[in-house]
């Protein structure tokens, strides 16, 4: 598998609402550049920027994750927002995945509302699972 890099500019005006996201989307098998074998996988995405003008003109975009788990994301009003995914094979039967999300808005003093809503302008999700295969 070679290293596999993906930009994405997404822009649509319209009379009322507007959106863009640019997406920047690297995979990088570490077995091809260390010429051996190697256990650890790493998958990254960098959202440079995204801005919508309401959350009627929010983008939704789908992320990778860890093994089974949903990874559909949206991003209304302005921010950044980076992942980092890794997978990491000690054993032949075992796998460890591992996520690093950061979401940091623009312009903002909470996110969410209610039971979710957090102080400040910054979002971490961290995610680890652990698989052994019998």
């Amino acid at each position: 598998m070679p290293i596999t890099m993906k930009t994405i500019l997404l822009f649509f005006p319209s009379r009322y609402h507007y959106g863009k996201v640019l997406v920047d989307e690297e995979k990088l098998p570490l077995k091809r550049v260390f010429k051996r074998q190697c256990r650890l996988e790493l998958d990254q995405r960098y959202v440079a920027h995204f801005s919508t003008s309401s959350h009627t003109s929010r983008i939704w975009a789908y992320d990778d994750n860890v093994l089974n788990g949903s990874g559909s994301d949206v991003y209304s009003g302005k921010g950044i927002r980076i992942f980092i995914n890794a997978r990491y094979r000690p054993a032949k039967e075992m796998d460890i995945w591992a996520r690093y999300t950061i979401l940091v808005y623009r312009q903002t003093r909470t996110i969410g509302s209610g039971l979710n809503e957090i102080a400040g302008n910054k979002k971490v999700e961290i995610k680890l699972q652990l698989r052994h295969q019998f």
